[in-house]
């Protein structure tokens, strides 16, 4: 059964992580949690940074969706 491969965007978090821990550039890593300033910014100005957060989260959140839908993805 061959199974098609599944690439997520890379604003998700999951990408963000990956692109983290295997970036040559990266120096003395350190473990870390999921923190949103490893994903994509956006080139919108914002007014806070809660407002700046919250529509990464939200594209982030998209983006996985669309990739669910996508690939049909069963959760």
């Amino acid at each position: 059964m061959d199974l098609p491969l599944i690439k997520f965007p890379s604003e998700t978090m999951l990408v963000a992580l990956v692109n983290y821990v295997t970036n040559p550039k990266q120096r003395d890593l350190k473990p870390m949690k999921a923190n949103i300033g490893i994903v994509p910014t956006l080139t919108t100005k914002f007014k806070s940074k809660t407002e700046k957060n919250l529509a990464i989260y939200s594209r982030t959140i998209k983006k996985l969706k669309e990739t669910i839908k996508k690939y049909q993805i069963k959760l």
